[in-house]
Parts: structure tokens; sequence; C-alpha cells
């Protein structure tokens, strides 16, 4: 995600200041993007160079409010109706590691295969209690979380599936059966799954 539209779309909404801006942003953002405090006035002082915000103080000594200029509301438009969306891939070291995996060292990725799998349905089970919250929600904003929550949901489903599939893969070749064996065991996981996704 964006940081500097995300905090473009807060200020377009309206006129508010630095911190405002943080705070709404970790009201409405914080379990899909963590921001620091600095990072904020970072991306405020970009957004003024760029010229789609303009940063005013209403007194002497006073905080700074910010406001969208016509240049950034239609920079926010274009943003939000572009096509430059790159699918999520799975990145894990876990796959890395498998391509140098020597006999010995299978029960050693055998137990981080069953850790990070560990890891992930702890990170589900969140996102699950997280989506049945959000269903109490109501309005747009409610359904783009709802939304949001539920692509993390299916991520960390497939995720665990890919793992499954990577520990039995491993206990093939830790049992001496070889790579055509544990080929085979990956077929058949993935047919299965093939199988209950097209029933489903």
């Amino acid at each position: 995600m964006s940081i500097k539209y995300a905090v473009l779309g807060l200020i377009a909404e309206r006129p508010q200041h630095g911190y405002a801006v943080r705070k709404e942003f970790e009201t409405r953002l914080a379990d899909i993007r963590e921001v620091g405090y600095g990072q904020v006035y970072q991306v405020l002082s970009a957004l003024e160079d760029a010229g789609f915000i303009v940063g005013r103080s209403e007194s002497r000594g006073s905080k700074r409010v910010f406001a969208a200029t016509p240049k950034g509301r239609a920079a926010l438009r274009s943003w939000l109706g572009g096509a430059q969306l790159r699918p999520r891939s799975f990145h894990d070291d876990i796959f890395l590691r498998l391509m140098f995996v020597e006999p010995e060292a299978a029960d050693d990725l055998l137990r981080l295969v069953g850790e990070q799998t560990q890891i992930i349905f702890e990170e589900l089970a969140l996102l699950v209690d997280q989506r049945a919250e959000t269903a109490q929600r109501g309005g747009f904003a409610g359904v783009a979380r709802r939304l949001y929550l539920e692509a993390e949901v299916l991520h960390r489903e497939a995720d665990i599936r890919a793992l499954e599939i990577a520990r039995l893969a491993l206990e093939e070749l830790r049992a001496g059966n070889g790579a055509g064996s544990a080929f085979a065991a990956v077929e058949n996981s993935l047919n299965a799954l093939r199988t209950f996704t097209a029933s489903a």
C-alpha cells in the first residue's frame, strides 16, 4: 500500500494537522500498514513539495493544517482509478532454503516449516477475529476493511497450504524416497486441493 496516497486520501477527506493525520491513519489502517511518527511528517513534506497539499498555520506558533490542492485531488483520483496493481506473490525464505537443503538438514527445515505454519495459523486466527468485528461496521469504509481482511485470510490460507505441501515433500526426501516420490507427494496434494476447490 502506498503511504503517500493513503495520507493524501485522509487529507482530501478534510484538512487536518500532522498529528491528526497520524492518529487517523492508526485508527483506520494500523492492521494494514504501520507508520512511524516521523514517517508521516516526511510524507507530508513530500506531498507539499509535489504540490499535492498545502499547509497553513492559523495563528503564530499553531500547528500547520494541511489541505489537498486541486493537483493533489487529481493525483488521488488517478491513483484510485489506476490499473498499476501488482499481485502479491508467495515469498518465503523456506522455499529458498529448499534449493540447497541436504538430507541431514531436512529435520531442521521441517521444524522451521512447522514453526512458520504455527505463526501463520496465529495470524489467521487474529484476522478471523478482526473480520468478525468488522461485520458490525457500516458504510463504505467498513465494506472496504472487510474486503481487505477477506483477502488477507485467503493469503494466509494459501500460505498454510503451500507450507503443508513443502512438509510432505521434505518428509519424502528425509525418508530417502528421492525426488520422484517427493514430486508425487506434491502432485497428490495439489490434485486433492484442485478437487476441493472445484467442488467448493
